[in-house]
């Protein structure tokens, strides 16, 4: 777990190198067809853990962020729909109280109808029901 904490690998780059970057080429200090050595499968096993060590880190990072994001994108929605929500609650009595005090400036002197009027006629109903 030690060697993870100065890997390159750990901020987040493009640029994953292994843990030992030592390949292996063809012909160079490998068994034979059909024998093993203990030390090269040793060495296997050791190289795929600390492999699977890098993976696991970038894996638990990418989750973090991806839940952060989720997180983020509520939030944002709340703040988009949380005004909305409450002008459709608080705005229709406050313009009815408006119409009803300030109505005799926005009505006609001669009867007619005004498209204030009937917005007030519309509140009204909307209020009783």
């Amino acid at each position: 777990m030690s060697s993870l904490k100065n890997n390159p690998a750990r901020d987040g780059g493009p640029d994953l190198e292994p843990p030992e970057s030592s390949p292996d080429l063809p012909g160079q200090g490998q068994p034979r067809e059909g024998e093993t050595a203990p030390s090269t499968l040793e060495e296997l096993v050791k190289k795929n853990i600390k492999w699977s060590q890098v993976i696991y880190e970038q894996n638990r990072r990418i989750s973090r962020r991806l839940t952060l994001m989720a997180v983020g994108n509520y939030v944002r929605l709340a703040l988009l729909l949380a005004p909305i929500i409450l002008a459709a609650i608080y705005l229709p009595p406050l313009i009815r109280d408006l119409l009803e005090t300030y109505g005799g400036l926005f009505g006609s002197a001669d009867g007619a109808a005004s498209p204030v009027g009937d917005l007030g006629r519309l509140l009204r109903q909307y209020g009783r029901q």
